[in-house]
């Protein structure tokens, strides 16, 4: 940040230069529990959306991580057997997941530019807490490249900010949440289909713990983020959807030979 402007390459090399081989400080927050907490949130939506793809018949085989930072999601998905490749905005972050897988294909992108692959190369792209990084014209843009380089029948899956359904679009730092709605119809318009989606929330305990300064103070505040750490992965799906700020999406590259599942609007809103 420079007097309040993002400027997201700036920002993003800067965080990775000063992580000293953090992988989650470099892609994340400062504070290890609170990027604990986040991890667990992700990991845990990440796993729920494999385990649809898996029962679609559809375990993926090839996967672009956009976003992919340092490459924290490398090792998941080779131990599932798939060929994993990865892009970020950052040079730096770039530098450092080629460091830690080299042979692998790690590209640099362009403000405004392109995903370097062709067409149809990947059967599911992942964008784990990164579109929601962007204007809203550009995560259009993006949600369109990630359609396009993913094989039809093929998937993408998100893990993005979410606010209730008829909320206020209120920026929150340097994101602007989107309803469940509002990108189903986003995905839509890139050519992809929404089958499931998951709710979720990083910081319960902590917030509530955040009210009450006078009574608990930082002690506090810091046994609701350990709290965070155990329970938010399975109590933010629990939650009413008006408390859940993320969401993992699954979404379907349109196909005219649908699996029968979706033919018959089967609901796959799995919680």
């Amino acid at each position: 940040m420079d007097g309040g402007r993002y400027e997201p390459e700036a920002y993003w090399d800067a965080k990775a230069r000063a992580a000293g081989g953090d992988r989650l400080r470099a892609v994340a927050l400062d504070c290890p529990l609170r990027n604990r907490v986040m991890d667990r949130v992700q990991r845990q939506g990440v796993a729920a959306a494999l385990e649809v793809l898996a029962h679609r018949g559809a375990t993926p085989t090839s996967v672009l991580d956009f976003g992919c930072g340092v490459g924290r999601w490398r090792e998941l998905f080779e131990s599932l057997g798939a060929r994993w490749a990865g892009c970020d905005l950052s040079g730096e972050m770039v530098k450092r997941a080629e460091e830690s897988a080299p042979g692998r294909q790690v590209r640099k992108l362009e403000t405004g530019g392109r995903l370097p692959w062709e067409a149809q190369c990947f059967d599911l792209a992942l964008s784990i807490a990164v579109l929601h990084h962007n204007p809203a014209r550009e995560q259009a843009r993006w949600l369109r490249e990630l359609a396009r380089v993913v094989r039809p029948g093929g998937h993408v899956l998100l893990l993005e900010s979410v606010r209730a359904e008829g909320g206020e679009a209120v920026a929150r730092g340097i994101e602007q949440p989107r309803s469940i709605g509002e990108w189903r119809d986003l995905a839509a318009a890139a050519g992809l289909t929404l089958l499931w989606h998951r709710g979720a929330k990083y910081a319960l305990a902590a917030s509530v713990a955040q009210r009450f300064p006078g009574a608990l103070g930082a002690a506090g505040a810091r046994l609701g983020a350990w709290a965070d750490a155990w329970l938010a992965p399975w109590l933010g799906p629990k939650l009413p959807e008006r408390m859940q700020d993320r969401a993992a999406m699954l979404l379907l590259r349109d196909d005219p030979a649908r699996t029968a599942l979706s033919e018959h609007g089967t609901s796959l809103r799995y919680q």
